[in-house]
């Protein structure tokens, strides 16, 4: 019996009016999708960002329909990070909930303005165009 287990990716963009998460296989192919609550660290408590996020990514994962996830890596991608505390404070506590349910994946968080992740997806998809 071959056993193949694949890592998977999450991307969360977490605003002011609801938050998305995307989960996808190594190819970059959609596997699942969830949207949900706000999770705008000026429009919600802390505790409710600790709490909408996993929440997102949870049903993101179920409605893959593959069971229980690996996931290697995670990006994101906040609004609200405006001052130098925000950009300290929320990839911090974002860090500490996520590693609960995704105790080996790499996180990342904008160190830059948000739009800058769009600009890599843009480039990327340009990449394989060649």
């Amino acid at each position: 019996m071959v056993f193949i287990v694949l890592d998977y990716v999450a991307g969360i963009d977490g605003g002011a009016t609801k938050t998305i998460c995307i989960v996808a296989d190594n190819d970059g192919k959609v596997l699942g999708r969830d949207v949900s609550g706000l999770s705008h660290y000026h429009n919600v408590s802390s505790s409710a960002v600790k709490k909408a996020l996993p929440q997102s990514i949870k049903r993101a994962a179920s409605n893959t329909r593959l069971g229980r996830l690996r996931f290697k890596a995670a990006y994101f991608d906040m609004a609200g990070l405006d001052s130098p505390y925000d950009r300290k404070a929320i990839p911090k506590l974002i860090r500490e909930e996520i590693k609960k349910i995704m105790p080996k994946a790499r996180l990342a968080s904008p160190k830059f303005e948000p739009a800058m992740g769009a600009v890599f997806l843009a480039l990327r998809e340009l990449s394989e165009e060649k």
